[in-house]
């Protein structure tokens, strides 16, 4: 409503935020440099168009996720197609 028009860029930091969720399984499976990927593409589609928004959060919340995730994925094998590590 009148919130997203007064705010479009977070709005769309929202919609990245989301697509980001909805791709991170798949970076899991493939492993760290997968995870890594994962992060730095959700940086860059927040941060770079968005120059307002607030960086700090975004910085820090893709990190932690980051970091969660490499460790579910070191755990569970992620890229390892099967192989024993």
């Amino acid at each position: 409503g009148r919130a997203a028009a007064a705010h479009p860029e977070q709005l769309a930091a929202a919609v990245a935020l989301a697509a980001a969720a909805a791709l991170m399984p798949y970076a899991v499976a493939l492993g760290r440099y997968a995870v890594a990927a994962w992060a730095g593409a959700l940086l860059a589609v927040t941060l770079a168009p968005f120059p307002g928004l607030a960086a700090a959060p975004l910085v820090a919340a893709a990190w932690v996720t980051a970091a969660a995730a490499w460790a579910w994925s070191e755990r569970t094998g992620g890229g390892s197609n099967g192989r024993q590590r």
